[in-house]
């Protein structure tokens, strides 16, 4: 493809190249377009077998999670025409969706991820047929030359996939449930393909994705309370991928998670902070208001330097800031801990399984996160 010289990776047209292919193929709908069995079976041989039964999977898999049988009898008979044409083996995987549907859930994101992959790569830069955009940033993000614009062009592409699937997830997060599981899947995965690294809810997922397996009639507080929980960590992965001392930002959407199940409504902004009190005052644990208030503006008996320190570099700030901050983000570790218990208490009074599991996925080594790990 030919791709403008000095291209940065910012380009408006990266924006409106995955845009598009976001528009076309969005997250919880069927790759393979096929309207027949007929056309499902011609699109298998204008590509690669491995190909053809990776979209046949993912696309099953979403027939299953939506109960659409039309979509899943006419899957089964395309497959079945060509198992018998080319004598393939095994002749019924839609079983392994059905009897074991978590154990494949991440593979049919992969063969969404997969898709992706081939609709925004940019032939010419990779020294190596699996080098990753992370791998080669020092290398090509601010080289001047048509390789680096070859780069710069597919990295723009994915930084822009990952905002838009969060605004898609954003969208159809009270209206979709099957389309919001795929797209938080997928946007952790471009995110691992640009930064190297990202977290992962997986207690929020696997919920989400036990939900819609079982039938369940969606709880429009419950699934606010998982927004708002995937909302923080949003906030915390982005504070610890960018080296950011101090606050992790996720306080407010953590109170938020809580309000949407307590008090059964959309959780107002403004009011947090009036919750903390009257909620903590309420349960008779005083510790949830002060861990959310440490968390939030740092240790009390220390503000000045807060003020001091809050625009420096990790490297530039004298050992008290450095400690201030350390304890600070200590004190966002033991907020989340005991607000997400206080959740999982609520949830589990409705008869929901909550479990606070975040995966950290890639390297985190360089990170102030890590750092913190070490010392506290």
């Amino acid at each position: 493809m030919s791709v403008p010289e000095g291209v940065g990776w910012w380009d408006k047209e990266h924006e409106e190249f995955a845009s598009e292919v976001l528009r076309s193929y969005p997250p919880g709908s069927y790759l393979l377009h096929a309207g027949s069995a007929g056309d499902a079976v011609d699109k298998y041989f204008k590509m690669e077998k491995t190909r053809w039964q990776s979209l046949f999977l993912h696309d099953y898999f979403i027939a299953f999670l939506r109960r659409d049988e039309n979509a899943k009898s006419m899957l089964k008979e395309a497959y079945g025409k060509l198992a018998e044409a080319f004598e393939w083996p095994e002749r019924q995987p839609w079983k392994r969706v059905e009897e074991n549907a978590l154990a494949e859930a991440s593979k049919a994101v992969d063969a969404a991820f997969n898709f992706y992959v081939e609709k925004l790569k940019v032939d010419g830069w990779r020294t190596r047929a699996e080098e990753t955009l992370c791998d080669a940033e020092d290398r090509l993000k601010y080289e001047p030359s048509p390789i680096g614009d070859k780069y710069r062009t597919e990295y723009g592409r994915w930084e822009y996939l990952a905002e838009l699937l969060f605004n898609f997830a954003k969208e159809v997060k009270l209206k979709d449930r099957v389309a919001l599981w795929e797209s938080i899947e997928l946007e952790t995965r471009a995110k691992l393909n640009v930064y190297g690294k990202a977290l992962r809810d997986s207690s929020y997922l696997e919920s989400l994705l036990e939900s819609i397996l079982a039938g369940k009639e969606p709880d429009r507080w419950v699934d606010m309370a998982f927004w708002y929980t995937y909302m923080a960590l949003l906030e915390i992965e982005k504070h610890i991928r960018m080296d950011l001392p101090g606050s992790l930002e996720n306080e407010d959407y953590t109170v938020m998670a809580v309000m949407s199940v307590v008090k059964q409504a959309e959780p107002d902004p403004n009011a947090v902070e009036k919750f903390v009190q009257e909620f903590a005052r309420a349960r008779g644990n005083p510790k949830l208001a002060a861990t959310y208030y440490t968390s939030k503006f740092g240790p009390s008996d220390r503000s000045e330097l807060f003020w001091s320190g809050n625009f420096k570099m990790w490297e530039e700030m004298t050992d008290e800031e450095r400690k201030f901050f350390l304890d600070q983000r200590k004190a966002g570790i033991d907020m989340a801990v005991e607000w997400y218990n206080v959740l999982t208490e609520e949830l589990q009074k409705r008869k929901v399984n909550f479990r606070t599991t975040f995966e950290v996925l890639g390297d985190w080594s360089g990170t102030i996160f890590a750092r913190f790990q070490r010392q506290v």
